[in-house]
């Protein structure tokens, strides 16, 4: 019914590529650890983001604390704060995951070193707009606003980070 064509890309600069001297043999290992640590913490902060979004619509059902009185406000404050920050961090800790993950398949030096990025000035623009969606999704979580719009302004900091991913990766280097 349906086919796919998936391209793969080329293995040779993969962090799981076999290059097997002995002088490399070290290295090769240490960075395939690194690599299956920060892909085992990724897919941890990608459940929790799904996990986060639920809680997070959750809100309007739980409907306004203060309307229970002041003195059984509090709890309800509390669990939605923790809402908001597990929105926050975890879709953070996704994009920061993925930032160190990627530079594995080729290497720090050419993507972060600030040689190549003052060589690269569109890539250093990349960088720092990453940075700095980065640092406005906990800040943007955290309001105090409807679900809603919180949900909204985050997915719209998640939609330019992924085009700045997209745009990263594809960017020759």
């Amino acid at each position: 019914m349906f086919s796919h064509h998936v391209v793969e890309p080329d293995v040779s600069d993969h962090v799981f590529s076999s290059v097997l001297t002995k002088q490399h043999r070290r290295w090769l290992v240490g960075k395939q650890t690194i690599y299956q640590v920060l892909y085992a913490l990724k897919a941890v902060a990608v459940c929790h983001v799904g996990i986060a979004v639920k809680l997070n619509l959750l809100d309007e059902i739980d409907g306004d604390p203060d309307a229970a009185g002041p003195d059984t406000a509090h709890p309800v404050v509390q669990r939605e704060f923790g809402r908001r920050l597990l929105l926050g961090v975890s879709i953070t800790a996704t994009f920061a995951l993925q930032m160190l993950m990627q530079p594995l398949h080729t290497s720090y030096l050419k993507n972060y070193s600030l040689p190549a990025l003052r060589l690269q000035p569109r890539r250093a623009a990349l960088v720092l707009g990453r940075l700095v969606l980065l640092c406005a999704t906990p800040a943007v979580a955290l309001r105090e606003h409807v679900p809603q719009a919180r949900i909204a302004q985050v997915a719209a900091i998640v939609s330019l980070q992924t085009v700045c991913m997209y745009v990263q990766e594809t960017m020759p280097l």
